[in-house]
């Protein structure tokens, strides 16, 4: 099993009904594909270094943060971020590979 923690940012026009429905889909899709979901932070509002665009929504300069710490197949990685990718509440995610996870976390 390989480790990964998947960072997220939803942008501010996102309700947190829809928020909290990507959560569980991407939580769905881990578990579904044997994979373990570790940890759900919500890591709070942040604004961005810069502004953002997104085709649809506009320009963006603040969001809610969101980290995933799960682990899987690599095959599961793809599938993670197709998850996010065709969300229009997403503006950007990036996938880390951990090299362990915490025993904290255990």
């Amino acid at each position: 099993m390989v480790f990964f923690e998947t960072l997220v940012l939803v942008h501010g026009r996102c309700a947190a009904k829809e928020t909290k429905l990507l959560m569980k889909e991407a939580s769905r899709v881990i578990v579904e594909r044997d994979g373990a979901l570790f940890r759900i932070l919500d890591l709070g509002w942040r604004h961005t270094a810069r502004p953002l665009y997104k085709k649809g929504v506009g320009h963006i300069f603040y969001g809610r943060w969101y980290s995933l710490i799960w682990g899987g197949s690599p095959k599961l990685r793809r599938e993670v971020e197709d998850t996010f990718v065709h969300n229009t509440g997403v503006v950007r995610q990036a996938e880390l590979r951990r090299a362990r996870v915490p025993v904290t976390l255990l």
